[in-house]
């Protein structure tokens, strides 16, 4: 009898090792040196962020020269910081037309408002700035930045003194939302 409980015990034990999965542990250190990124850490690859103080647009190219790299990516980036800049802008005249203000609709505020929109160029910053070599190419990422604080400052600076047209333009929801 006691032979067959040794039996019994060692037999079970088998079954409960075999039976369970095996499992590799690999560590972070391992996991980074193995699977490249993709991205610098501070890169946001969905292209365009806000938060309350500033906007932030996120690019990337790749040339032949590093230096092509970074051009093309800050050009690209500038690109869709003013896209959209001035499609929050057109969000807010918008507003204003559909609640009755004829001065939103004109030629002159329209062509106002592009010139404050292509300030924007000039106004925003280049935060960060990184390279990579791939396959005998060079990738750059670059995140630029412009502040909504100078954001507000270049567009009251389009609008006529004294007109009223800054307050009614400011105090829309639309500004409130994308803008402000």
């Amino acid at each position: 009898m006691p032979r067959f409980f040794v039996y019994l015990c060692v037999s079970l034990a088998l079954l409960f090792t075999a039976c369970s999965a095996s499992e590799t542990t690999v560590s972070e250190q391992e996991l980074e040196t193995t699977v490249p990124a993709k991205y610098p850490a501070w890169f946001n690859s969905n292209g365009v962020q806000s938060d309350s103080l500033s906007f932030h647009v996120y690019s990337t190219a790749v040339a032949a020269d590093s230096l092509r790299a970074i051009r093309n990516a800050q050009r690209t980036a500038r690109t869709q910081l003013e896209s959209h800049i001035s499609d929050a802008v057109e969000e807010v005249r918008s507003e204003l037309e559909e609640n009755g203000n004829s001065q939103a609709a004109s030629t002159s505020y329209i062509l106002m408002l592009n010139e404050a929109v292509d300030a924007v160029d000039t106004a925003a910053e280049e935060d960060k700035i990184d390279v990579w070599t791939t396959d005998q190419h060079f990738r750059a990422f670059v995140q630029i930045s412009l502040s909504k604080a100078g954001f507000t400052e270049i567009l009251k600076n389009h609008f006529e003194e004294g007109s009223g047209d800054w307050a009614a333009f400011s105090g829309t929801s639309a500004y409130s939302e994308e803008l402000q």
